[in-house]
């Protein structure tokens, strides 16, 4: 099964299209105003299974009425900002005494999570990501402990479990072709991890996807 990824899209959103009270409030909370000050890509997040079942729902659209599918689509672009923000306010890139990542701090931490995201189903370990970012090994920790909250390992093991729920939710593989592609040799440890970080098992999603495109596939016989 080959590996899958995202390219690469711009979605503008400005004030007068999203709510504006909501963007007060934001304002009001920590780290809120540096968001919607600055331009979105200047803040680091952890990709979601939610983002990801956005962005499936937008290129791959139910069958709608043509006077329904753009508001469809526009409901899903203000939901993927709506995460998206909410996923980078959550991501703060302060560290415990308050201060920011310097901009070369933030080439490197680019740089190592650009090559995690172009080889996430190679053998990967920190030694190979932090030269691959021009950066020490601890160097490399000490950035994705401030701007992830999480260890470089544990930043690569939510990622490929996010690229095997997708596999799952979308029926392209079966629980152990995705437990494979989450670097698992174990179906129990995939599955517990699994449960872990998304609140359902890999075989429940699995029959639940089967259920979502049962109907579709019955029509076409």
């Amino acid at each position: 099964m080959r590996a899958r990824s995202f390219a690469s899209r711009l979605l503008p959103a400005t004030p007068e299209w999203l709510h504006l009270d909501a963007l007060d409030e934001v304002a009001d909370t920590k780290g809120g105003e540096r968001l919607l000050r600055e331009h979105l890509f200047e803040h680091r997040w952890t990709v979601t299974p939610r983002l990801i079942e956005i962005v499936r729902q937008i290129f791959a659209p139910p069958p709608l009425l043509p006077a329904m599918r753009d508001l469809y689509l526009e409901s899903r672009a203000v939901e993927l900002v709506a995460e998206t923000m909410a996923a980078a306010l959550q991501a703060s890139r302060r560290d415990p005494t308050g201060m920011i990542l310097t901009r070369q701090d933030a080439i490197c931490l680019d740089r190592a999570k650009n090559y995690v995201a172009a080889r996430w189903a190679d053998p990967l370990n920190v030694e190979v990501i932090s030269r691959a970012a021009g950066i020490s090994a601890s160097g490399l920790q000490r950035l994705f402990r401030i701007a992830e909250n999480q260890s470089v390992f544990e930043y690569v093991r939510k990622l490929r479990l996010a690229q095997a729920f997708a596999t799952l939710s979308n029926g392209e593989a079966t629980v152990l072709e995705a437990s494979l592609v989450a670097g698992y040799s174990s179906a129990a440890n995939f599955a517990t991890a699994f449960r872990r970080q998304f609140g359902i098992t890999p075989s429940h999603l699995m029959r639940r996807s089967e259920s979502r495109h049962w109907p579709k596939s019955s029509q076409a016989v």
